[in-house]
């Protein structure tokens, strides 16, 4: 990941932040390797102080060598709830380890979108999981980051869940 570089950039194009990286405990990438072609999903909830509608996000992904020690997980049982207290946004469902190798933790995370497939925000889980290949744990990937007014808005969502094997 050290190859990956992120951008917040305002509307006409001028960086906001450029000392966003990767390795920062506040960013969250999943899967955390992506195959040429593959889908994924960041957060970096709480990086810049800016509202927000006032900035779009660059993501430039330098090509390495992709590494054959991560692996997707099997996923079932998965659905979206809402709570109406707080409106935090929660999808739930079990990750089982389909590899033939145990696990030391999982990385769970998804994108959710409106009626329109419009993007409006992403979940994250990361959690220490010793699991044997053909066990399964329970997740629950949140985001409290969103506000009310785009949680609104939320009618589909994508999840993926996978480890990284030593």
């Amino acid at each position: 990941m050290n190859d990956t570089t992120i951008k917040y950039v305002n509307k006409t194009g001028k960086v906001l932040d450029p000392h966003i990286i990767p390795s920062d405990p506040d960013v969250h990438l999943a899967p955390y390797v992506l195959k040429p072609g593959e889908e994924g999903y960041i957060s970096a909830e709480g990086i810049i102080n800016k509202e927000p509608d006032t900035y779009n996000v660059k993501v430039k992904i330098n090509p390495i060598k992709p590494a054959s020690n991560v692996q997707s997980l099997k996923i079932k049982g998965d659905a979206m709830s809402q709570e109406k207290e707080n409106h935090i946004l929660h999808i739930k469902g079990t990750a089982t380890n389909n590899t033939k190798e145990p696990t030391e933790y999982i990385l769970v995370g998804g994108a959710l979108y409106g009626k329109q497939n419009e993007f409006i925000g992403t979940i994250f889980q990361s959690e220490e999981a010793q699991l044997t290949p053909g066990k399964s744990i329970p997740f629950d990937a949140t985001s409290s980051q969103i506000p009310d007014k785009e949680l609104a808005k939320v009618k589909k969502y994508k999840v993926v869940a996978s480890t990284y094997q030593e």
